[in-house]
């Protein structure tokens, strides 16, 4: 994913790069959330290994925005779809572009209600699965189907 990023923004123009305000606000965000972590993992769990307390503030900080975001950001929008991820966005995308959402039912990441209430205000054709935030792994059917329908849109 590092090389799809770096040709997208190398083909972009430096204007739309450099958005600082961006840069700092996702800085101090990924920051923040590793110090969480970190005390968390530390004073909570009581991790006292340097390496493991790492790892907890890394998967904490940066989960899924790589690996994840970034694929389906490309195949959504095309190469100028990462894009909104280095500069300001004036416009949510879900409300101009039809919008797909999986509920997962028995998520204790994002509370159900929570997802229902996103859905619901983007207009999302939504579906409930019975699964915990990761529906992707353990509904794989249900996840495909949805995406496909998307797809076909």
């Amino acid at each position: 994913m590092p090389t799809a990023l770096f040709v997208i923004t190398a083909r972009a123009p430096i204007d739309r790069i450099f958005n600082w305000p961006f840069i700092g606000a996702f800085i101090g965000g990924a920051l923040l959330t590793l110090l969480i972590a970190v005390t968390v993992g530390r004073f909570w769990f009581h991790h006292r290994d340097v390496s493991t307390l790492s790892m907890v503030g890394l998967t904490a900080g940066w989960g899924n925005v790589g690996y994840m975001g970034l694929p389906l950001l490309l195949t959504a929008y095309g190469p100028d779809g990462a894009l909104p991820m280095t500069e300001k966005t004036t416009n949510a995308a879900w409300r101009t572009k039809p919008s797909f959402y999986a509920v997962s039912t028995q998520d204790r990441t994002i509370n159900p209600d929570l997802e229902r209430f996103m859905a619901k205000r983007m207009g999302a054709k939504t579906i409930e699965i019975e699964a915990s935030h990761l529906a992707l792994i353990s509904q794989p059917d249900a996840i495909t189907n949805l995406i496909m329908e998307a797809l076909a849109v």
